[in-house]
């Protein structure tokens, strides 16, 4: 079975100062109401299937991480 990898990792220097440290690029809501992360998922949605997808990110970002990606009906046990 193939699992797809999902990057979200980094603080998004080149972003700044919308993406910080604290509040990394991945996590920002830049063309609306959900983060770039959420967006990355939904446009994947069609061509896979998301209950396999894994999200590596951060250790500091992995409790927000989890809340973005629930807050699109996914689970959030393969962070």
């Amino acid at each position: 079975m193939i699992f797809p990898v999902l990057l979200a990792g980094g603080s998004g220097t080149r972003l700044w100062p919308i993406s910080r440290a604290q509040a990394p690029k991945q996590l920002a809501e830049i063309s609306g109401e959900t983060s770039l992360l959420q967006e990355t998922i939904q446009r994947l949605h069609p061509a896979l299937c998301l209950d396999n997808v894994r999200v590596v990110c951060g250790k500091a970002h992995c409790d927000e991480s989890s809340e973005h990606l629930a807050a699109i009906g996914l689970t959030t046990e393969d962070i």
